[in-house]
């Protein structure tokens, strides 16, 4: 009977894309500590539909921040996972 010969394959390693860092948006700066949700301005009526699912303990799993550049998603975001997170920068 014939010694079967197995063909060696060398596995490639895979391709990693580059990805330069994002550099942060002009003008603005990174703070040092989360604002309290009180103080998230332009933003009440969503402020005040996070702080009413805080209070009544129905934190959904997943938030979506949508709208215009500009108008305090980040902000509003950063507050209230802060909020989530400590509870010492609760709601004012």
């Amino acid at each position: 009977m014939a010694k079967k010969t197995t063909k060696k394959t060398t596995k490639r390693k895979p391709r990693v894309k580059e990805v330069a860092a994002a550099a942060p948006p002009a003008g603005r700066e990174p703070t040092a500590a989360p604002i309290a949700m009180g103080d998230v301005l332009g933003q009440s009526r969503a402020m005040a539909v996070l702080e009413d699912a805080m209070r009544t303990d129905r934190v959904h799993h997943a938030w979506v921040f949508h709208g215009p550049v500009g108008v305090g998603k980040f902000t509003a975001a950063l507050a209230f996972a802060a909020a989530l997170l400590d509870p010492s920068t609760a709601a004012d």
